[in-house]
């Protein structure tokens, strides 16, 4: 829920920042998935088991990726390179 908020508030906050749907869209679609587990299961199944690794399952990845795009587009949004002089 606190992932839904946050992703909703920065996104409704720049709604015109490049790429950012894609990353909002994996965040908030990895949270609906782990929240439906838990309100139909009454927990989130974890299937994908890797060793020396917590169990995670799709949904944790796509959580994962859009905070780590989020935190990029949000770094390099509005910037752009410096061209050269001529």
């Amino acid at each position: 829920m606190v992932a839904l908020l946050g992703v909703s508030v920065w996104f409704g906050r720049t709604p015109t920042a490049a790429w950012a749907w894609l990353p909002a869209g994996l965040v908030v679609g990895g949270a609906l998935g782990n929240l439906y587990d838990r309100l139909t299961h009454g927990q989130v199944t974890d299937f994908i088991k890797v060793p020396y690794w917590p169990a995670f399952n799709v949904a944790d990845i796509a959580i994962t990726c859009g905070v780590i795009l989020l935190i990029l587009v949000a770094e390099f949004d509005g910037r752009n390179p410096k061209s050269p002089s001529s």
